[in-house]
């Protein structure tokens, strides 16, 4: 992984995003990473970072992973 992106999301139970980012870091303080206060946010970022026909590995909940692809479908 060349950059990771963390994005806030707007549900109770979730994690924020600079926590996610602290841990990462944690374990590896090499890690390059951003956060974004919304998926449409890191989605965008995401856009900008990544050149023609990389390949964007999208994890986490059901609710990250169905925005994202909501708007990868969109692009």
């Amino acid at each position: 992984v060349d950059t990771w992106h963390f994005a806030d999301l707007p549900v109770a139970n979730a994690a924020p995003a600079g926590e996610l980012e602290q841990t990462l870091k944690s374990l590896d303080r090499r890690a390059v990473t951003r956060t974004y206060p919304s998926v449409p946010e890191a989605h965008a970022g995401v856009r900008l970072l990544a050149a023609p026909g990389e390949r964007v590995i999208v994890i986490g909940s059901c609710v990250t992973v169905g925005e994202t692809m909501r708007l990868f479908a969109a692009d």
